[in-house]
């Protein structure tokens, strides 16, 4: 499941990107090497599916018969201010993540996502049922998605933060460290999606710090709107009108 959410996207040269997207994409936005390396083939890829929106929604938007079936769903609506799911503003100029949304946590990868990778791209899908469920393991994970070079997939991704040494390991449920950074390599990582227990595997994002604003509370996204203005976001007519209805609601 999933929906709409602002994301705003500040290059180190201050270049932005207001824009509507999917909530499907943030993961793979933000738990990403190449954005800690502010990669521009990461931006890239981000802004792709962005631009061709856009150019789809200016050319038909007359008819209303546009190519892309997203289309009207996210293009009309570049605004940097919560849109239904929230709001998250990646700011590469000062080094700082604003998130306020639920949909997922910038910082870490859950060991289960993990082990269904691995047993997704081993082709051993009997596995998966058995990852959400008190059963056993009915074959051992496959290992081969840590060869590949797709970034969609979490393991993949959780890989290169293994190999520069910014994974620990947490107890999900009670927060405790299990696994510093020196002593969490790939072989560990494999041991421990294999386990099925509740592991949080924490990414350094460093430089990038993120800052958390709960969307649904009025203090909360009153913080967030001070701390985008703060940052030097100027704010339009339209969008300043948006927060005002944003925070009205959540005062009601």
């Amino acid at each position: 499941m999933g929906g709409s959410v602002a994301l705003t996207l500040r290059e180190q040269n201050g270049t932005q990107h207001r824009m509507c997207r999917s909530t499907n994409i943030l993961p793979w936005v933000m738990n990403n090497m190449k954005l800690v390396r502010k990669a521009q083939e990461h931006i890239q890829a981000v802004l792709k599916d962005w631009k061709m929106m856009c150019k789809d929604h200016e050319r038909n938007k007359g008819t209303g018969e546009f190519e892309n079936e997203m289309t009207d769903v996210y293009a009309p609506y570049p605004h940097l201010t919560p849109i239904d799911y929230g709001l998250v503003v990646i700011d590469m100029r000062e080094d700082v993540i604003l998130t306020a949304q639920e949909y997922t946590s910038p910082g870490w990868f859950y060991a289960v996502s993990i082990a269904i990778d691995m047993a997704k791209n081993a082709g051993t899908l009997g596995v998966v049922t058995a990852l959400s469920t008190d059963q056993p393991h009915p074959a051992k994970l496959g290992r081969t998605v840590f060869d590949l070079t797709n970034d969609q997939y979490e393991a993949v991704r959780l890989k290169a933060f293994v190999e520069a040494g910014r994974v620990e390991v947490r107890d999900s449920e009670t927060d405790r460290l299990m696994h510093s950074r020196g002593e969490t390599d790939l072989a560990r990582v494999i041991a421990l999606a294999e386990q099925k227990k509740h592991y949080l595997f924490h990414l350094d994002l460093a430089p990038f710090t993120i800052e958390r604003f709960e969307p649904h509370n009025l203090e909360d996204m009153t913080r967030l709107k001070a701390r985008v203005l703060e940052l030097g976001f100027r704010l339009s007519r339209e969008e300043d009108a948006e927060w005002d209805g944003w925070l009205e609601g959540l005062a009601r």
